[in-house]
């Protein structure tokens, strides 16, 4: 047995079938995180120029406002949350629990991040309920393939 903690071995052959609810899973999160960091980043970079033109009203966004507010460092860290969340769902996808507290850390810090940010402090309710069923639902495949057991070096994903 590897001399490595639990929660960095892989589950099993990295050459075995994934079950489809898990690639679902992942390919949604490629998806959603991997833009997203791309978008958020994008618009750190250009935080000025998008201020100066909302400013200007060549931009007529008014949910925007409240996005503006919490300044170029609340599209950066949501940038790296999302990287990290994309992070995780590799690591999850090379069958590696750490990817899953990775992932699950990301995606708390970015249900806060608009509390800590943004005036007026607002709690996104429908994203911390989507958070939370993926969060949920890689649980309870992951849980099913074994990875959460001690011995989850032997345990097999593909059962």
């Amino acid at each position: 047995m590897s001399n490595l903690p639990f929660f960095l071995r892989r589950v099993a052959s990295p050459d075995g079938p994934r079950p489809p609810m898990f690639v679902l899973l992942c390919v949604l999160s490629f998806i959603g995180s991997g833009l997203s960091a791309f978008l958020y980043f994008v618009m750190a970079v250009n935080f000025d120029f998008v201020v100066a033109q909302f400013e200007s009203g060549e931009i007529v966004m008014p949910q925007l406002e409240l996005f503006l507010t919490g300044g170029m460092s609340f599209f950066l860290l949501k940038s790296i949350l999302n990287a990290l969340a994309f992070v995780g769902v590799r690591l999850m996808w090379q069958r590696k629990l750490v990817g899953f507290h990775l992932y699950t850390a990301a995606q708390v810090f970015l249900t806060l991040v608009p509390v800590a940010f943004l005036e007026g402090r607002p709690f996104m309710i429908a994203d911390t309920f989507l958070s939370g069923a993926f969060v949920l639902l890689y649980y309870m495949q992951l849980r099913r393939f074994g990875l959460f057991n001690s011995q989850s070096g032997s345990s097999d994903i593909n059962s």
